[in-house]
C-alpha cells in the first residue's frame, strides 16, 4: 500500500493551490486528495485548509518535491471517499514504445473579492487560468521512471499587473533493489511568483519570481511487521527583486536560501490494526547573502505516534514530540515547541467520510522582524459521494498563528467546498467556494470570498 501510494504520487505531480485540478486521471487525484498530509506552502496562509506533518524546513515556498514526509500506510483499512480508486475516469495515455504519454489541460476563471487580501479598499477581479501538463511515464515491469513538464498561466481582467506564468520540469526514477527495497531519485527545476493575495505585504508587491531547484534520494524498506523510509535532500530558492504598487523597491536577497535536509522514520506493526511509529527530522539552512536579518539554521522535529484502524471504519493517527529552529545570529530569536499532529478519519457509509486533523509546525517568517512562526491549526473535512460521478467536499479550519520574536498573533478561519463531476474519463469540471477570515494581530480584520469554475482535459 505504501508502495502503491507512493508511485501514485510519482505518476502525477502538481503544484499545489486550493483551486488545482488534477492534471489528469485518478493518479492525480489521489495526489490532490492526500491532504490529511499535504504541506502547506509559505505565504500561503492556509486559505485553504491543508494540514501538514512536515514544519517550516522541509517545505517552505511552493516545494516541487514529491517527498513531503514519509508515506504513511494505514494498516488493514478500507478506501475514504476521496483515495477511492475510479479506475473508469483515469486517462489511457498515448503509447510510444514502453512509455505513455499523458497530455492534459484545465482551465478555469475565477471571481476573487479581495486579490490583494487587504483589510481595507479591496480591490475585486476576475481572473482565469490555464494549467497544460505533458506527462511521460515509463512502463517497465519492475523499475520506473517519469517525468513531467507543467505550466501555470493566471490572467486578470481589472488588473493585468498581478498576471504571472510559472513553469516546471521534474524527473522521478524508482529502482527496485528487492521485493522488499527501493531506491527513488527526483530532481526538479521552475520558475514559480508569489501569489498576490498570500502575501502578509497584502499584495502591495507585483508578482515576485523566484526559482526552485531540487534534488532528493529517498529509500524504502520493509521487513516483516518493520518498516523503514529514509530522505535526504538539496533545494534552492532565488529570489528576484521587485518594484511595489507605489514603485518603491523591495529586496528580496534576504529570502535566498539553500536548504539541506534529511529525515528517518521507523514504524512497526504491534498488531492487525495497530502500528507505532517514529521520526525524526534533520535541516540546516544557508542564507545566501548575509544580513542582519539573515541567518545559518539549524532545524529539528522529532516524533512518536500510534496509528489505529477499527473495523475498516475509524482510522486515528495521533504523534506527539518536539520541534526546534536555533539560528547562529542571536539577534533572531530561537524557536523550541512541542510538535503534535492528529487524524481522525470515520466512514459511517461507503458513501461518506469525515476527517478531523490537527497540527502544528515551524513555518518560514513573512515578517522581517521575526524569526519563525508557528502555526496551530484544527479542521474538519467531509468528502460525499452522491454518484459514481459527482462528488462533493467540505473544509471548514481555525489556525492559530504567533509570530516569534515579535508580540504578533493572527487568527485565521476558513470555509470551503467544491463539487466535482466526472463527465467520462477523459474530462471533468468543478466548482468551488471558499471564504476566509483573518484577524491580524488583534487589530485589523480581512474578509476575502473566492468563487469559480474549472473544466480538466486529458487523453
Amino acid at each position: 500500500m505504501m508502495l502503491v501510494r507512493f508511485l501514485a504520487v510519482l505518476s502525477a505531480f502538481h503544484v499545489a493551490d486550493w483551486h488545482s485540478v488534477p492534471a489528469w486521471g485518478q493518479a492525480a487525484t489521489a495526489y490532490q486528495n492526500t491532504t490529511t498530509f499535504q504541506p502547506r506552502y509559505a505565504y500561503q496562509s492556509t486559505w485553504m485548509f491543508q494540514p501538514t506533518t512536515v514544519w517550516h524546513p522541509a517545505d517552505i515556498y511552493k516545494s516541487l518535491t514529491v517527498y513531503k514526509t514519509f508515506p504513511v500506510d494505514w494498516p488493514n483499512a478500507g478506501h475514504p471517499v476521496n483515495e477511492r480508486p475510479r479506475a473508469e475516469f483515469v486517462p489511457l495515455g498515448v503509447p510510444v514504445s514502453t512509455w505513455f504519454l499523458v497530455p492534459s489541460v484545465s482551465a478555469g476563471t475565477y471571481f476573487d473579492s479581495n486579490l490583494f487580501s487587504a483589510p481595507n479598499n479591496e480591490r475585486w477581479d476576475i481572473r482565469t487560468e490555464i494549467q497544460p501538463r505533458l506527462a511521460l511515464h515509463s512502463a517497465l515491469p519492475g523499475h520506473a521512471l517519469n517525468i513531467q513538464l507543467g505550466q501555470d498561466e493566471r490572467r486578470h481582467l481589472r488588473t493585468p499587473e498581478a498576471d504571472f506564468v510559472d513553469r516546471f520540469v521534474r524527473g522521478e526514477g524508482r529502482f527496485d533493489i528487492d521485493h522488499a527495497t527501493a531506491l527513488y531519485l527526483t530532481g526538479a527545476v521552475g520558475v514559480f511568483h508569489d501569489d498576490l493575495g498570500e502575501r502578509v505585504l497584502k499584495g502591495t508587491v507585483d508578482p515576485i519570481r523566484y526559482t526552485v531547484n531540487s534534488i532528493q534520494l529517498s529509500a524504502n524498506h520493509e521487513a516483516n511487521r518493520l518498516a523503514l523510509t529514509g530522505n535526504i535532500s538539496w533545494r534552492s530558492f532565488d529570489f528576484q527583486d521587485a518594484f511595489t504598487l507605489e514603485s518603491k523597491w523591495l529586496d528580496q536577497d534576504t529570502r535566498d536560501v539553500e536548504i539541506l535536509f534529511g529525515g528517518l522514520r521507523g514504524s512497526y506493526d504491534i498488531a492487525t490494526g495497530r502500528r507505532a511509529y517514529t521520526s525524526l527530522e534533520l535541516e540546516k539552512r544557508f542564507p545566501l547573502i548575509d544580513q542582519p536579518k539573515t541567518s545559518v539554521s539549524w532545524g529539528l522535529r522529532g516524533v512518536v505516534g500510534a496509528e489505529f484502524d477499527i473495523d475498516k471504519l475509524v482510522r486515528l493517527r495521533l504523534g506527539v514530540g518536539y520541534m526546534m529552529q536555533d539560528f547562529a545570529r542571536h539577534t533572531l530569536a530561537d524557536v523550541h515547541k512541542i510538535a503534535g499532529q492528529a487524524n481522525l478519519v470515520w466512514m459511517p457509509t461507503d458513501l461518506t467520510t469525515w476527517q478531523l486533523m490537527a497540527y502544528r509546525s515551524i513555518d518560514d517568517a513573512p515578517l522581517s522582524n521575526a524569526s519563525a512562526r508557528v502555526p496551530t491549526t484544527v479542521g474538519l473535512r467531509l468528502d460525499h459521494e452522491f454518484t459514481r460521478y459527482l462528488i462533493g467536499t467540505g473544509f471548514a479550519s481555525y489556525t492559530h498563528i504567533e509570530d516569534i520574536g515579535v508580540h504578533s498573533v493572527d487568527h485565521h478561519y476558513d470555509i470551503s467546498g467544491q463539487v466535482r463531476y466526472f463527465l467520462n474519463r477523459h474530462a471533468d469540471v468543478t466548482a468551488q467556494y471558499r471564504y476566509g477570515y483573518r484577524l491580524l494581530n488583534h487589530a485589523a480584520d480581512v474578509r476575502r470570498h473566492i468563487a469559480g469554475l474549472n473544466v480538466s482535459l486529458k487523453y
